[in-house]
Order: structure tokens, then C-alpha cells, then sequence
């Protein structure tokens, strides 16, 4: 009887182990070289390409364009951030009128 069962799933692969992974169940587990029994099993070694055609990889026409230049700050909310920041300087820095705790 096989210990693992696999079907393809997708792109990849649906593994399923027909016993529980437990020694007594699956004495296999004992073995020294079981993990590199195991390791082409649950990921096998594809090579990857060592080169690729460029043009494979070029960019396609008509593709999103640069966003464009932020317009410059407007003068009134540049005029509103500068009132806040004086409006939290003073309340920062004024003196408080009750006893502190």
C-alpha cells in the first residue's frame, strides 16, 4: 500500500498521506534517510531556465501612463495649516489655570 496519494490539482499537485504520521502507524518515519525520501515527494526540482528571450520580457504598448505632477498647495489651506499649527503651540504652551493632579 503507498503511503502518500497524489492527484493534480490546478497548476499543482493535491498530496494526501493514506496513514497517520506516527512511528507505530508508519515505521517509515524511523528510517535516517526518510527526509530525503520525502523532500523530491512534496517538492520536486524543477531546473529553472538559464536564459530567457528578451522580447519575452519586453514592455507592451499602451500601458498605464505616469501619474501626473501634484498641483501646487493651495494658498488658503496652506494659511489653514498654519493657523492650526499656531492654534497647538499656544494651547501647548499657555499656562494651565487649575491645579494639576
Amino acid at each position: 500500500m503507498p503511503l502518500v496519494e497524489g492527484a493534480p490539482l490546478g497548476a499543482g499537485r493535491w498530496l494526501r498521506f493514506t496513514r497517520p504520521l506516527r512511528p507505530a502507524d508508519m515505521p517509515v518515519l524511523l528510517d535516517g534517510d526518510f527526509p530525503a525520501q520525502l523532500r523530491p515527494l512534496l517538492a520536486p526540482s524543477l531546473s529553472p531556465p538559464t536564459r530567457v528571450a528578451a522580447a519575452d520580457y519586453a514592455p507592451l504598448p499602451g500601458g498605464r501612463t505616469y501619474d501626473q505632477q501634484p498641483e501646487p498647495l493651495r494658498p488658503w489651506l496652506a494659511l489653514l495649516i498654519a493657523l492650526l499649527l499656531i492654534a497647538e503651540r499656544w494651547l501647548a504652551t499657555r499656562r494651565s489655570r487649575g491645579v494639576s493632579p
